[in-house]
């Protein structure tokens, strides 16, 4: 596992706003499916973090057309991607104007000497 200091924990959290371009059909890799590339790279995370992500969309007075449940995939320090789960189409999501609601929870130091929230942190150890 990796250890890094106290100082070097970040949460960031964000809503990517429902565009007509902001979902897509499909996943890189081949993967069938609704997804949704999400930006992070404002958190200045150094390591993939820990996402947990949920949609929220408006009300259409149809009970058939809702935001699907979702799970994450392809986690990096700067993007994550959302997934729906089950059958739900790209038309599904875009008339409910679905949103990504996110928590990131990581690291923004380092490997190497760092500074951190302004106080000079020295080397850490990271076991494999």
């Amino acid at each position: 596992g990796k250890y890094y200091p106290e100082p070097c924990a970040r949460t960031c959290a964000g809503v990517a706003q429902a565009t007509p371009d902001s979902w897509e059909e499909g996943i890189p890799g081949g993967l069938s499916g609704v997804s949704q590339l999400i930006d992070i790279s404002g958190c200045q995370f150094v390591h993939s973090p820990l996402v947990t992500a949920t949609l929220n969309g408006k009300s259409t007075g149809n009970p058939t057309v809702s935001c699907p449940a979702v799970y994450t995939v392809s986690h990096t320090e700067n993007t994550f991607e959302v997934k729906v789960v089950g059958e739900a189409t790209l038309l599904d999501v875009e008339l409910a104007e679905c949103t990504v609601h996110w928590v990131a929870q990581g690291f923004v130091c380092s490997l190497r000497s760092y500074r951190c929230k302004g106080y000079l942190q020295f080397l850490y150890r990271e076991n494999s």
